[in-house]
């Protein structure tokens, strides 16, 4: 899996494509949202942020993002799978998302990434 360098290097300042624009993502923990708004603030990209399934959904549908961060164990079990394929479902699949999770499932992690996902990054970041 790719580290936060590498993370950031894909996502924001790399590929063949400018800064990504609109960054969404979804996180439960306050420490670990902290931190992550702490790193898009440090890379000065626009984002928004939300703590659940339930909130981030309509965010998604609204605000059409360049990237989403999906943490995958949100409060309910699986509600970071089904935000995945809901994302799919609504954007399409050219769409970067990347699941950002303490998960050491590596099953579940190899699931989603075959189902949606297009990459891993291991918390803390």
């Amino acid at each position: 899996m790719k580290s936060y360098k590498i993370f950031a290097q894909m996502f924001f300042i790399g590929k063949s494509y400018e800064l990504t624009k609109k960054i969404l993502f979804v996180e439960d923990n306050q420490l670990d949202r902290l931190i992550l708004t702490k790193i898009l603030d440090d890379l000065d990209v626009e984002y928004l942020s939300s703590d659940s399934a339930e909130s981030f959904l309509p965010l998604v549908k609204k605000v059409n993002p360049d990237l989403c961060l999906v943490d995958l164990n949100l409060k309910r079990i699986r509600d970071g799978e089904f935000l995945i394929k809901a994302i799919r479902n609504i954007l399409g699949a050219d769409l970067p998302i990347i699941i950002i999770s303490g998960e050491d499932d590596t099953e579940a992690i190899q699931y989603n990434l075959k189902n949606g996902a297009d990459d891993f990054v291991c918390k803390p970041i």
